[in-house]
């Protein structure tokens, strides 16, 4: 049986940092570094993208760029206006293949995350890149707590 669900960690590459920060744009230059990178996991993916590099030596590379190019079609969106959290969809020639990607999503979008969980369904690949909890605080304080 496939695996379907995955949370991966990525070092991202760092953007414009500074002595005193890696980060100063925060997570929307977090997300600029990630997004390429996520692409180019999400092509080679792709079960085309396999068929044609196994070809790729005895064909020119821009022919089996072309073809792995025309078989996945990727789409990029805001998902979480108020967070700026990104997907990142992939739609493949066999739907089965499709993938959907949340970049950095935070403690506050899990709502949106299960929606995008049941959307995509349990055969297709749903992958959360760089969560941004660690801790089950992250979620603030436990619902006996809320009225103390």
């Amino acid at each position: 049986q496939k695996i379907t669900r995955h949370s991966i960690q990525l070092l991202l590459p760092l953007i414009g940092a500074t002595e005193l920060d890696d980060w100063p744009g925060g997570t929307n230059q977090m997300m600029e570094a990630a997004s390429p990178l996520v692409q180019n996991m999400l092509k080679l993916m792709d079960p085309t993208s396999i068929s044609v590099a196994t070809t790729e030596s005895t064909s020119s590379s821009s022919s089996s760029s072309s073809s792995s190019a025309a078989s996945l079609d990727i789409q990029e969106s805001i998902i979480e206006p108020n967070d700026g959290i990104r997907g990142i969809f992939s739609q493949a020639t066999n739907p089965i293949d499709d993938t959907c990607v949340v970049l950095l999503p935070s403690a506050d979008t899990v709502p949106t995350l299960q929606s995008l969980d049941d959307q995509v369904g349990p055969k297709r690949n749903f992958i959360v890149v760089n969560k941004q909890w660690r801790r089950q605080t992250d979620f603030g304080p436990p619902a006996s707590n809320l009225f103390l």
